[in-house]
């Protein structure tokens, strides 16, 4: 028999029972194993003029897996660039026009971001 708003009657089946899971051992920790030692050399990649913080999340996650699984390969600045100009408009990427009113308040609370920020302001002004 259905009941109000689609719900359905109690399926009325038995509670897990934890008494075993609880009981059992943990398993030993693995060895410590640092996979980023070996990689050094990070670059920016433009994140620093033009905010294309994707893209260069894109090349550092690129770089990782190549190192992990084949030859490590890191993508070019022209490659982060490529890859940048699919989600802003070329003409938009480095001569951004001066933000004024709204535009202007949060480009100030943008740069006024403590140093540890990941991403920086898009170059572009918000529409």
């Amino acid at each position: 028999m259905p009941y109000k708003y689609g719900r359905r009657p109690p399926k009325n089946a038995p509670a897990l029972q934890f008494g075993r899971f609880l009981a059992s051992t943990v398993p030993p920790y693995l060895p410590k194993a640092d996979y980023l030692a070996d990689l050094n050399g990070w670059q920016v990649l433009g994140n620093d003029v033009a905010g294309d913080c994707n893209a260069v999340a894109w090349a550092n996650m690129r770089r990782l897996v190549t190192a992990t699984l084949a030859t490590e390969y890191y993508p070019t600045q022209a490659q982060v660039w490529q890859f940048y100009e699919t989600q802003t408009a070329a003409s938009t990427r480095m001569a951004p026009a001066a933000p004024t009113g709204r535009e202007a308040a949060m480009t100030r609370a943008w740069t006024s971001k403590p140093a540890w920020s990941t991403c920086t302001p898009p170059a572009a002004p918000m529409a």
